[in-house]
């Protein structure tokens, strides 16, 4: 859609509407895309009776490069249609963050600049999130877990993943935001999604949530979650979470 539209300011247009259902994906794109592209960019969405347009370049223009820059990997980080977010936080949050925070941006604009994952800023995103949840003076995510755990300011579900989980998480990120970043290239060279965040399976793609347990073992086997049944249902936390056995050897064994 996009290189369609630079391919149109190449020839001479100046006022380019893109037609979309989805606005989201598009919007940011074309904001990220914006200087790149040699024409006035309006978005248009028909919602029932009527049309609304959204000025991309003027949008653009007050966001400024380096938060246009930052945009895809912001994106994909905070929740897309192919990658996960993070429970209760939403798109602002994590926007002003970037707005007010030069490291923050930095850190979301390295996001998708290349597929080799030796240079994903993983460190970088483990602060980024920490930030996110209100925990500026730490670096570690794991040790921002166990602070909220401990001054139980939220509900488990509620608290930052752990860093491997994040990690994969950021893998997938990293790979969504490159493919967005060479949305202007004709023929883009994009490797497998495998070992990408992402498992191939009987040609199926799946998710590569984490590698390592949800918790020690140990602690596991001690955690009960109040069933009276076996925790055999969704309701149960045990049940959601995958740690069903633990549970059941706790109680039942």
């Amino acid at each position: 859609m996009l290189l369609h539209a630079k391919h149109a300011a190449e020839n001479g247009e100046s006022t380019i509407i893109i037609v979309s259902p989805d606005t989201d994906d598009v919007a940011i794109l074309a904001c990220h895309f914006c200087n790149e592209i040699p024409a006035r960019l309006l978005i248009t969405k028909k919602e029932k009776t009527r049309k609304t347009y959204l000025e991309i370049t003027a949008i653009a223009n007050a966001a400024g490069p380096s938060l246009c820059n930052a945009l895809p990997g912001l994106h994909a980080f905070t929740g897309s249609d192919s990658t996960s977010a993070f429970l209760g936080k939403g798109k602002k949050a994590p926007l002003k963050l970037c707005q007010t925070d030069p490291v923050a941006s930095a850190t979301m604009a390295s996001l998708g600049c290349t597929f080799t994952q030796e240079r994903i800023p993983f460190s970088a995103c483990e602060s980024f999130v920490c930030k996110l949840y209100g925990r500026p003076e730490l670096t570690s995510i794991n040790e921002c877990r166990y602070v909220m755990f401990c001054a139980k300011q939220s509900q488990s579900q509620s608290l930052p993943p752990c860093q491997d989980s994040l990690n994969k998480h950021t893998l997938c990120v990293n790979y969504q935001a490159a493919i967005w970043r060479d949305a202007l290239d004709a023929n883009p060279d994009i490797p497998s999604p495998g070992n990408h965040g992402w498992n191939l399976e009987n040609g199926f793609i799946t998710i590569d949530w984490m590698s390592l347990t949800p918790a020690p073992e140990a602690l596991m086997e001690l955690t009960i979650c109040g069933c009276t049944g076996k925790c055999s249902t969704n309701h149960c936390t045990c049940k959601r979470n995958g740690t069903v056995m633990f549970r059941c050897f706790s109680v039942w064994g």
